[in-house]
């Protein structure tokens, strides 16, 4: 079975990579996290609103350099 390695975190106004699998819940309100892109970003409470927030470019190009990732 296929094992993400990475996820996204809606923080920081964007839509953030994170490394390694979704935990077992979601991120907590105001948890710090690193994302792909390399920022310390605090994880905004998942919303249906904050996951149309733009995605970070970064983490994107970041994502696709990813073992393990489609092209």
């Amino acid at each position: 079975m296929f094992q993400p390695e990475h996820h996204w975190q809606p923080a920081a106004q964007r839509c953030h990579a994170i490394a390694g699998t979704l935990p077992a819940g979601p991120h907590r309100t105001g948890e710090r996290l690193t994302t792909l892109c390399a920022r310390h970003v605090t994880a905004a409470e998942p919303t249906a609103l904050n996951w149309l927030w733009p995605t970070c470019e970064e983490c994107l190009r970041a994502a696709g350099r990813v073992p393990g990732a489609e092209p």
